[in-house]
């Protein structure tokens, strides 16, 4: 037979008196008890679809001191106050500081499947913080039912009221289905979870998103018409940089120009200059051709001369001797009449 819930923690399960009608509406049960005695005589109900785990369970798990007091049910890691007025007779009877495991772990370490779960939790002390741990982490909605030991007024330092925890119930989407007041100054409050509550917590995170979604819409519309103002800025003055550039390449195109008109209008100068200088070094190199001819005439002629010249001076010098040998006979020939 299909059973209502698919997981059932119970925190601070003592002597786990309504055990079997869990066992009937839940397909498992985990039992949690911190103190050893209560954790022994709940081990005897441990099988395939109940666990039974010794935890000294607390928001943050850190490590705490545990009282446990002559009444047990009432042992708690807060210090008494309405609960000594409640119960006048109450007295510590161990007190140790001890390693605490952390809620949310637990939820974690059983990896629930579905949203279909119950959450028991008789601690008096922390039952609020504890929810309030779940919340934050986003665990919260893993329990369709929770069922919660609450007092009209503070029993420990710093612990919550019934009016504490209904409060904070009903703001995460909870309604009280039941409430058993068998022990009139400790109602155990069932919570159920709102079904409309989850569609409107969508339906407002779907509004929220959609408000997010539009605020973005508008800043990034916001963004671009100034990025638009800014560019239509940038653009004309980009425009009138350009027309400047354009009237500068204006400029600068009539300047090139006149400037190629010049040096086309230089170049021809010098071409035709150059074409006259090579005429009038081709004149030259004639003229200088036949003064070279003429003077390699001369030269021949000089040469020859020079040969006459030289032919006749030794001629020259051939004569004198010729006269001088002369000259002798004929002084020779006078002194020889003489004597005569």
């Amino acid at each position: 037979m299909s059973k209502n819930f698919s997981h059932t923690i119970w925190l601070g399960a003592g002597t786990a008196s309504t055990l079997n009608a869990q066992l009937e509406s839940s397909d498992y049960v985990t039992l949690v008890e911190a103190r050893q005695l209560a954790y022994a005589h709940l081990l005897k109900y441990k099988n395939v679809n109940i666990d039974v785990l010794n935890l000294l369970i607390t928001p943050d798990g850190e490590k705490v001191e545990f009282t446990e007091y002559n009444l047990a049910e009432y042992s708690a890691t807060g210090k008494p106050t309405g609960l000594r007025k409640l119960f006048p007779g109450i007295k510590a009877v161990k007190s140790e500081h001890r390693e605490s495991y952390n809620l949310t772990a637990l939820v974690g370490d059983l990896s629930l499947q579905d949203n279909n779960n119950v959450l028991i939790i008789e601690i008096i002390d922390i039952g609020l913080p504890l929810l309030e741990n779940l919340a934050c982490s986003g665990l919260l909605k893993k329990f369709k039912q929770i069922h919660i030991q609450t007092s009209a007024t503070p029993l420990y330092e710093n612990s919550p009221t019934t009016g504490d925890c209904t409060a904070f119930m009903e703001r995460q989407g909870y309604f009280i289905h039941l409430t058993d007041k068998s022990d009139p100054d400790l109602p155990l409050i069932t919570f159920q979870k709102n079904p409309l509550f989850e569609i409107l917590n969508e339906k407002e995170t779907h509004l929220s998103n959609f408000r997010k979604d539009r605020e973005d819409l508008l800043e990034k519309i916001d963004y671009f018409q100034q990025r638009l103002q800014q560019t239509e800025s940038e653009l004309s003055l980009n425009i009138i940089q350009l027309e400047k550039k354009d009237d500068t390449i204006r400029e600068l195109s009539k300047a090139l120009s006149n400037e190629k008109y010049n040096v086309t209008t230089e170049h021809k100068d010098l071409l035709d200059k150059v074409n006259r200088l090579s005429e009038k070094a081709s004149h030259i190199q004639q003229q200088s051709d036949i003064r070279l001819e003429k003077i390699t005439e001369l030269e021949e002629k000089n040469r020859i001369l020079d040969k006459e010249k030289a032919e006749q001076v030794e001629q020259n010098k051939s004569l004198m001797q010729e006269l001088l040998k002369s000259e002798a006979q004929i002084e020779l020939i006078k002194e020889i009449m003489l004597k005569e």
